[in-house]
């Protein structure tokens, strides 16, 4: 799919469609229509409107078409509501399960001199699995990076 056609029904598929959707973007439905409707090449959405479609919608469409056209993959990252010591430790933990898990796979699929589709899905899920677990490691520290600014600068005051 496109990045036009992915917009086009993102915002066609929001409860109320396109009217609705205009409403709490603060546009016209009529201009909001035609910045996704691919039989007007002229008018486009800016890339703050693409989010807030993507965001209002809760779809990632429009985002995947996007990086598929860059050769890239979209990866949600987790939410993380604040890091403590023995959280990291957890994380650290687990980000070093997912790459241990990804090299035996990587061996067990090289051991013949070939790689066979379902190897090769196995070896990208792993790799997928490696790189959430960093995000979700990196997210962590930056959560208690921003929680010690918060205090230091609550001291200094």
């Amino acid at each position: 799919m496109n990045i036009t056609d992915a917009l086009y029904h993102a915002v066609h598929s929001y409860p109320g469609g396109a009217e609705a959707m205009a409403v709490r973007m603060g546009i016209s439905s009529s201009s909001l229509q035609h910045k996704v409707n691919p039989a007007y090449p002229k008018a486009h959405c800016s890339p703050e409107e693409q989010a807030m479609i993507c965001e209002l919608a809760n779809d990632r469409g429009p985002l995947i078409a996007f990086a598929a056209r860059l050769d890239c993959i979209v990866l949600p990252l987790p939410a993380v509501d604040g890091a403590h010591d023995e959280d990291l430790m957890r994380r650290t933990s687990a980000a070093c399960v997912e790459f241990g898990e990804l090299i035996t796979e990587v061996g067990f699929t090289t051991a013949d001199g070939r790689v066979t589709d379902n190897e090769l899905r196995r070896v990208e899920a792993g790799i997928t699995d490696l790189t959430r677990a960093l995000h979700t490691l990196l997210a962590g520290l930056q959560a208690m990076n921003q929680r010690d600014k918060s205090v230091s600068i609550t001291r200094a005051a």
